[in-house]
This record gives structure tokens, C-alpha cells and sequence, in this order.
């Protein structure tokens, strides 16, 4: 494909497309970091990082191995802590996370194009607001939009699906976020990882990469009330 200025080549490792191969190593990701235990898990770790590195180096999807090298790396440096109770100071931020991201995404339709990120976004944010200045923002769905080339989940809510449809999606996040009394480290940070990969995929209506987190988080959930 064609990216900015050169050819690249990526692979899809036996799926139709190589961001369908990303995004099912996403989710197997999400599980396998949720699943692992306090035994040696910093080499648990530092395996998945490696095969992560290994298998989105192929498919070309820099910004999905960009987000799981990083969860990886805060998992390893912090061991065995991620599995302790995330502190009441701090777990109400993951509650912006989603709408602070939305807020961004829109910003980037109306600012000047910054040409080192948007040679970053591989072209993105020139490719979002042509989006915009084409057919604008509506109500409910543009049709012309519903099978454009989308790297933005919360712009493709928002352009494609619509305001009323954008405006649904946060609040059923809002949601399940609210329906857990207590969050883990790991989990927190596998939360604000999958929101984060909405700002640079289309990660957001790709629900099998958050149902690991949200049967993860639910058991945990159940098991730390047990114990309070």
C-alpha cells in the first residue's frame, strides 16, 4: 500500500486484511495480559511484548504495537503491583479517558495539519478533515461514509455513524465503566489501552477486543468484594 511517500508492504498473515490480523492479536492480547498469574509474570510479559513486536512489525500497525509495547513495559517495570487495587485518587480518571479522547478527535478536524503527526497517523489527519469538509457532520449516519478508510474510532462514530450514534457509544462506555466497584492496576490500564487504540484504530465498535477486559474485569471484580 501506499503511505504518504514510499510503498510498504504489509501482511496479513492469513486473514483478509492485515488490520483484521491486528486486531485479533488485540484481543488475544487483552485475555492473555488479563489471565496471567503472579508466578514469573514479568517474563509472561516481556513474551507477549516480543510476540506483539513480532507479529504487528508484520502487519505494518504501528500504532497497536506502539499501545501494547507500552501496556507490556508499565506491566513489566511494575511486577507484581498491577495486580493490587487501583487507589480511589486516581481510578476516577479513567472515567474522561473516553470523552477526553472524543474532544482530541474533534480538535484534530479543525486545527492546522501538523505535518510530523500527521506523517506519524501515516496521513490521517489530512485524510479526516477532507472527511469533514466533504459531507461535514450530521445528526445521524452519512452514508457515503460508512465504508471510508476510518483509522479513528471516535471520528468514525461521529462522521459516519453520527452525532446521536457518538453520543450513545460514550455513554454505554460511561456505562461500564461505572459498573465496576473497584478496578485493578492491570485492568485499569487495559482500559485506558483499549481507548487509547479507539484514537488510531477503530477499535471502538470492535467488541471482541473488550470483551476480554470486561470478563476479566467482572470476575476480579466479584473476587476483590469477596475479600474486602
Amino acid at each position: 500500500m501506499w503511505r504518504i511517500d514510499k510503498i510498504i508492504h504489509r501482511k496479513s498473515l492469513g486473514f483478509i486484511h492485515p488490520n483484521i490480523a491486528s486486531m485479533i492479536w488485540v484481543s488475544i492480547f487483552f485475555a492473555y495480559c488479563g489471565l496471567v498469574g503472579q508466578k514469573y509474570s514479568r517474563f509472561k510479559y516481556l513474551l507477549i511484548a516480543f510476540l506483539s513486536l513480532v507479529i504487528l512489525n508484520q502487519t505494518q500497525s504501528r500504532t497497536s504495537m506502539y499501545v501494547l509495547i507500552t501496556i507490556s513495559f508499565i506491566y513489566i517495570v511494575l511486577g507484581k503491583n498491577i495486580d493490587k487495587a487501583m487507589s480511589k485518587n486516581f481510578s476516577w480518571i479513567i472515567y474522561f479517558i473516553p470523552i477526553l479522547l472524543t474532544v482530541l478527535s474533534i480538535y484534530v478536524l479543525f486545527t492546522p495539519i501538523n505535518n510530523v503527526l500527521n506523517e506519524l497517523l501515516s496521513g490521517r489527519i489530512q485524510l479526516y478533515q477532507s472527511f469533514y469538509q466533504e459531507y461535514g457532520i450530521h445528526l445521524l449516519k452519512t452514508s457515503e461514509l460508512e465504508s471510508a478508510m476510518f483509522d479513528n474510532g471516535y471520528l468514525q462514530a461521529l462522521l459516519a455513524k453520527g452525532i446521536l450514534f457518538l453520543i450513545e457509544l460514550l455513554i454505554v462506555y460511561l456505562y461500564i465503566l461505572k459498573s465496576y466497584s473497584v478496578y485493578t492496576v492491570k485492568q485499569w490500564i487495559l482500559f485506558i489501552g483499549y481507548f487509547a487504540m479507539g484514537f488510531t484504530e477503530t477499535a471502538l465498535q470492535h467488541f471482541e477486543l473488550i470483551l476480554p477486559i470486561l470478563m476479566i474485569t467482572a470476575i476480579n471484580d466479584e473476587t476483590l468484594s469477596n475479600h474486602k
